[in-house]
């Protein structure tokens, strides 16, 4: 065998195999990679899931003649992937039967974030005042990363009102998705979603703060034994704006039926 050459790879990842044999025999023979017989000059490799050194045995055996063999046993430095940055995630909003909004957070691979303080109580809210969750945390590839706050304010200038539904990542600026706006008419204990923006990662390990400039209220926990009821009508018209129409362009979007919870 006149060489085998592998890359390093990342944990849990393939990486291509090949080799090179220089017959000293006839031109019949076997490769083996850690005694398991291959065809053709190349063959994949899955890494080790820890990082590390990983060690393989290629193996080249002549057919006419077995007693012929060479053996190259490679060293492959295998890594753990980069980091992940960021995070695409959509806000998930409904209005219950009480007039409360509830939030969540949705990542793109179907986690669903879920935090304390996370009710916005319509009938007793200030219009035009932001009001901030507790903060989203979540584990990505085993570490535990802090997200930020859904920051919420309610819009009565608009008939219906709408609640416009925002995002602070940790030590970042506040993040304004397309879609935005949740009409206060929107029937209840239908979910809506955002349009999806990107969060900075941040391990909970890390000093960064919350950036929420505005002043802020927080918003409330579920209460404790509470009988849903219908409450008292938010963002009732006026007559100066009975007939504003609000953009469609930047509702949010109704959620698939099959994630409705």
């Amino acid at each position: 065998m006149a060489s085998a050459s592998a890359d390093s790879c990342e944990t849990g990842c393939e990486v291509n195999l090949k080799w090179i044999v220089t017959s000293g025999g006839s031109v019949n023979y076997t490769v083996s990679v850690d005694g398991t017989e291959q065809s053709g000059a190349s063959a994949k490799l899955t890494c080790q899931p820890t990082a590390g050194t990983q060690s393989v045995k290629v193996k080249a055996t002549d057919r006419t003649y077995p007693q012929l063999t060479a053996t190259r046993t490679l060293s492959l430095t295998v890594t753990k992937p980069a980091p992940p940055t960021s995070a695409t995630a959509q806000i998930h909003a409904r209005r219950l039967a009480d007039n409360r909004v509830e939030f969540t957070l949705r990542l793109k691979d179907g986690t669903e974030v879920i935090t304390a303080n996370r009710y916005m109580k319509l009938p007793e809210v200030t219009a035009g005042r932001w009001y901030a969750s507790s903060a989203f945390t979540t584990s990505i590839e085993g570490v535990e990363y802090a997200l930020g706050v859904v920051s919420a304010r309610l819009d009565n200038t608009v008939c219906p009102a709408q609640v416009e539904v925002t995002f602070i990542p940790m030590g970042g600026e506040r993040i304004t998705p397309t879609q935005y706006k949740l009409s206060v008419d929107r029937e209840a204990d239908l979910w809506a979603s955002t349009s999806e923006f990107d969060i900075p990662l941040v391990e909970t390990a890390s000093s960064a703060v919350v950036r929420q400039g505005d002043a802020v209220d927080r918003m409330t926990e579920a209460p404790k034994g509470q009988v849903r009821g219908r409450g008292a009508m938010v963002g009732s018209c006026s007559e100066t704006i009975l007939n504003q129409r609000r953009s469609a362009t930047n509702q949010l979007r109704p959620v698939p039926i099959s994630r409705q919870v």
